[in-house]
């Protein structure tokens, strides 16, 4: 048998073993092999803005809320402090807040999380309260450390 033929089986042993992990085989089912079913309906709905509300739900009216309010503040250039997603969901909202590099993607507004090197040059944040998100301006070190000291127990995670 020559080596290529030998290298060919060698990777699809590989695949299928890598696919029989159960967390790769559930990635497998859920994401990669959709219900053919379900594709005639979803043709009907290949606006971007809907898919992104539709996949990313409400972290992604927040992102937009946010760049919307930016957009209506001109020159302003925001770092913006995130909230942990921890205290997004103590304060009774379920969603999750988005990394800053996602944040970014969305909506071109740059954003820290609250481990972040740059923290010192955040200069808003963004806060829930009453079922609501805030958006405050941080003006000075105390502004900034009382926001910190609100997050400390909270620490950033995906």
């Amino acid at each position: 048998m020559s080596k290529k033929i030998q290298l060919s089986i060698v990777a699809i042993i590989a695949i299928v073993l890598f696919f029989q992990l159960p967390v790769n085989k559930a990635w497998l089912n859920d994401v990669i092999r959709v219900d053919v079913s379900l594709i005639p309906a979803q043709l009907d709905y290949m606006d971007e803005e809907y898919r992104n509300q539709a996949r990313y739900k409400e972290s992604y009216r927040l992102e937009m809320a946010v760049k919307g309010f930016f957009d209506q503040t001109p020159n302003v250039k925001p770092l913006l402090l995130l909230p942990p997603t921890g205290y997004i969901k103590a304060k009774g909202l379920n969603f999750t807040i988005p990394e800053p590099a996602i944040f970014y993607y969305f909506t071109g507004i740059r954003s820290v999380w609250t481990n972040s090197k740059m923290i010192d040059s955040a200069n808003w944040v963004v806060i829930p309260a009453d079922n609501q998100m805030y958006i405050f301006p941080i003006q000075n070190r105390h502004d900034l450390d009382s926001f910190l000291t609100i997050f400390k127990p909270y620490p950033p995670t995906l």
